[in-house]
Parts: structure tokens; C-alpha cells; sequence
């Protein structure tokens, strides 16, 4: 497969440093499965609208195209990136109620692809969603991975199952996990079987790549189930471990949850946990608030070292505030005042933030050009993107101190000793869940940390 153009890659690169700075932390594991040479199909579960896609694009290692709705290309500036990432149109029928929906081109498009040994990405639930669980997968993935061994006996053909997890997937500066699963390579015996029974062996493959994806993602049956698990799971977890480690933490809570939810002794806990939560929402505080910021001491430390970090921060903060902050203020407001969905905010935000920047930063390089001379205008543009990230970097570490200062004024009207009470009870629930955790660890199942007890001996 020849290597992509170079608007492709420029367009690429461009969106890829987007993503490094909007997401604080992006973590990927399992790159080592993805396939060097060989036509490659990227499936993975899909909540994050186009950012889902973004990611693949960005981080997969391959020069992957993607096939997307139609109706996408209709905003004139989506449609600017989509064509330059050389993503494929796709008719939906639910986009084109009562119109003759016909893909045979764009397949062939797809197929095209494949079979030069290229890589494709496509979400086998179609449409994006916030749901719990995942959605009903559709058969189309199968079809193209196994047509084009058909045609193409030559091609090795692999999917490659992914996982994405987004600790907040909303949110500015936050953390994503992007995990790649082992390839399912398609093989001459399932091209047999599904010349002999087409639509039983694309089930069968369905099916195959459902359950793999499932491996890689937390799911459960609703949200406040995960809630309460997520809450438990928060409780158990070491300090600052990997996003990856959270996520097998998760799925783990979520798999054995099912086999001894009727325990009355998880029942007891559960109970205990969702009083705890409950009390933390009517405080308007956070587990990790608790856990950090319990001691007097403990907050006086952070104030001090985040004051100090402020404030050395602070001038060049300033400097970058009158062409950053309005930029920021408006994504911030405009995510979710012009998504059509829930899921489509984060994808919202990168966009406008992206294209707001490049638009700020060209009037202010050009301005530059014309009133003093290229060489200053060069250093101008090199020092933009620097005054910007000092300046996000500022404006989260003053809320850091605002939140402190709320949480000092908490204290003071609700009485020292109700933070003391809260910070002995989830002392005492990390003991109930590690117990739970001792007592419930299927045999096939190792651990993945330490008992509690050990890691504070540690």
C-alpha cells in the first residue's frame, strides 16, 4: 500500500498535537498487535462521535481511512478534514427515511482499500451513543473483511478489535485509553464457510468481534451499576496508577459483579458506599478530596506548592490571556451549546478549538508580518502555542487553588469533624472491599495489586 499523501499526513499530524493537548493524558497499549503490513480493519466501541475515529487516525501506527455518515459532510468544516483524511460517505437508511439508500459505490471504495493492503476503520455499532452497554453490533465489518479475502487470497487480511475509554469524555484535559486488541485474522477456511453459508459465517464473525471488543471495554447492564462499581473500584485502587490498570480494574469489578451481587454482604456494602457517595454529592466534594485533603496539613502542603507554581505562572499567563482566554471561553460554552448529541461535545470542542487557534494564531503572525518583518513574525508564531499552553496550565492550577479554598470554607461551616468522620469511613470501606476483593477473587482470576494492607507496609 502506498504511503498516504501528504495533505493526509499534515492534516493528521495537525489534529494529533490537538488531541495532546486537550486530552491531559492519552495512554495506548496493545500497539504491538497491530499488523505492520496486510490489509488491516480497525473496530472498536464507539461514544465519543468523530474523536472515537480521531484517535485510531492518530495513534494506530497504520495510515488508516474511515468510512462515516453523509451527512457529516454537509457542515462545511467537517467536510474540509473528512475529505483530506480521505474518509468514505455512507448512506444511512435512519439519515434518508423514505430515499433509496445506495452504498455499492462507497463499498467499492472500502474494498478498494483492503484489498491494496491498506487500512480501514469502521464502528460496528454505527451510530455513536452514550448507553452503558454496547449497542447491537452490525454485520458490515464482517462482510468487508471477509469479501476482500475472497477476492484478494493473497492479502493477508486481519480486524483489529480496539477499546476507548474516556475517564471524562466531555471535559477539557482529561484522560483517554486507546486499546488495541489482538488481530483476528481472516483465514481461507472462514472465506470456505462463508462461500457454503454467507450469512452464518458473518454472524459467527460478528459475534467473534463483539465478544473481543467486549475484552477490551467496561460495560454493564446500567449506569448506576457501573456508578457504584466505579465507586468501589476508586476506593480500592493504589494512587496514581495507569489509566490502563483503572480500565482492568473496572472490568474486572464489572465481571465478577454478576456472580455475587446477591451476597448479602455486598448488598451491606453497596448500601454503605451509595451513603457515602450521596453525602460527598450534598458536600459538592469528590472521594479524591477526601482521600488527599483530609488533614489540615495535607491542604496547607498543596495550597503552598500550587500558590508557589501559580505564581511563577502567572506573568506569562497574562501575557497569553487576552487571544487565549476567549478562545477557551467559547469552546467551553459552544461544545454543548451547538452539539446536536451528548456524544458529539468532545468532537464539538476539538474542532472549534482547532480551527479558533489556527484562525487566531494566522491573524496575529500575519499582523506581526506587516507591521515589523519576517523574522519577528516567525518567532511570534513559535511563541503562540507556548503562551497558550502556560496559560491553560495556569488556569487549571487557579481553580485547583479555588477548589482547595471551597473545600477550607466546607470544613469551616460544616465543622472539622465531619471531614474526620468522612475520611474514617472510607478508611474503613477500602478495608470492607479489600476484604471483598480477598473473599471473591475467582481462583482463575490473580490479583492485580497488592492487599491494601501490604501496599501501606510498602
Amino acid at each position: 500500500m502506498e504511503r498516504a499523501p501528504l495533505i493526509y499526513r499534515a492534516v493528521r499530524q495537525l489534529i494529533r498535537l490537538t488531541l495532546r493537548f486537550y486530552f491531559r493524558r492519552i495512554e495506548l497499549t496493545g500497539l504491538d498487535n497491530v499488523p505492520k503490513d496486510g490489509a488491516v480493519l480497525f473496530c472498536g466501541n464507539h461514544q465519543n462521535s468523530l474523536v472515537d475515529a480521531m484517535m485510531i487516525i492518530c495513534f494506530s501506527g497504520r495510515d488508516v481511512r474511515f468510512a462515516a455518515a453523509d451527512v457529516l459532510f454537509e457542515n462545511t468544516i467537517l467536510r474540509f478534514f473528512l475529505t483530506r483524511l480521505q474518509v468514505v460517505p455512507l448512506r444511512r437508511r435512519q439519515d434518508h427515511v423514505g430515499k433509496e439508500v445506495d452504498n455499492s459505490s462507497a463499498f467499492d471504495a472500502l474494498f478498494d482499500v483492503l484489498g491494496q493492503g491498506g487500512a480501514m476503520g469502521i464502528f460496528p455499532e454505527g451510530l455513536s451513543h452514550r448507553e452503558s452497554d454496547l449497542s447491537q453490533f452490525k454485520t458490515g465489518p464482517a462482510r468487508l473483511a471477509i469479501g476482500t479475502k475472497a477476492n484478494h487470497a493473497e492479502v493477508p487480511v486481519y480486524i483489529v478489535p480496539c477499546g476507548l475509554h474516556y475517564s471524562s469524555p466531555n471535559r477539557f484535559r482529561t484522560s483517554v485509553l486507546v486499546r488495541f486488541g489482538v488481530p483476528m485474522e481472516i483465514t481461507d477456511e472462514r472465506v470456505g464457510e462463508w462461500r457454503g453459508a454467507e450469512r452464518e459465517t458473518v454472524r459467527i464473525q460478528t459475534d467473534e468481534l463483539e465478544a473481543e471488543i467486549r475484552s477490551l471495554t467496561v460495560t454493564a447492564d446500567d449506569w448506576e451499576t457501573i456508578r457504584l462499581l466505579d465507586a468501589a473500584r476508586r476506593l480500592y485502587q493504589p494512587d496514581d496508577i495507569t489509566m490502563a490498570d483503572r480500565v482492568e480494574l473496572a472490568q474486572r469489578f464489572n465481571a465478577v459483579y454478576p456472580l455475587v451481587k446477591s451476597q448479602p454482604d455486598i448488598q451491606a456494602f453497596l448500601e454503605r458506599i451509595e451513603r457515602y457517595v450521596g453525602l460527598l454529592n450534598d458536600l459538592k466534594l469528590k472521594d479524591s478530596d477526601v482521600r488527599s485533603f483530609s488533614s489540615p496539613a495535607k491542604r496547607m502542603w498543596a495550597a503552598t506548592r500550587l500558590s508557589l507554581v501559580t505564581s511563577l505562572l502567572t506573568i506569562p499567563a497574562l501575557i497569553g490571556a487576552p487571544l487565549h482566554a476567549p478562545i477557551l471561553a467559547f469552546v467551553s460554552w459552544g461544545g454543548r451549546k451547538f452539539s446536536p448529541r451528548v456524544d458529539t461535545i468532545a468532537t464539538t470542542k476539538v474542532v472549534a478549538g482547532l480551527l479558533l487557534t489556527l484562525l487566531a494564531y494566522g491573524l496575529v503572525t500575519t499582523y506581526v508580518f506587516y507591521r515589523w518583518d519576517v523574522e519577528t513574525a516567525v518567532w511570534c508564531g513559535a511563541a503562540l502555542p507556548i503562551s497558550g499552553w502556560t496559560f491553560v496550565a495556569w488556569i487549571y492550577r487557579v481553580r485547583s487553588l479555588l477548589k482547595l479554598s471551597r473545600l477550607t470554607l466546607t470544613v469551616m461551616v460544616v465543622g472539622r469533624g465531619l471531614l474526620g468522620r468522612l475520611a474514617t469511613e472510607r478508611a474503613e470501606l477500602v478495608q470492607v472491599v479489600d476484604g471483598l476483593v480477598s473473599r471473591y477473587l475467582p481462583e482463575d482470576m490473580g490479583r492485580l495489586f497488592a492487599p491494601v494492607a501490604d501496599r501501606d507496609e510498602t
